[in-house]
């Protein structure tokens, strides 16, 4: 996942759900870039845009 030209990596569990470890976005909207890539021999290349807005 890539925000603000920073990147996250993550494992997207069995269930497909994923999350990001800590706090690191701030009050406010967000744009982020989501890519997804199999672990094992790097094929199955997947990218999605979200926004989300972060109240608290």
């Amino acid at each position: 996942m890539t925000h603000s030209a920073k990147g996250f990596t993550t494992k997207v569990r069995a269930d497909g759900t994923w999350s990001i470890n800590g706090n690191p976005f701030s009050v406010g909207t967000h744009q982020l870039v989501v890519s997804v890539v199999n672990s094992e021999d790097g094929t199955g290349y997947a990218v999605q845009a979200l926004t989300f807005l972060k109240d608290q």
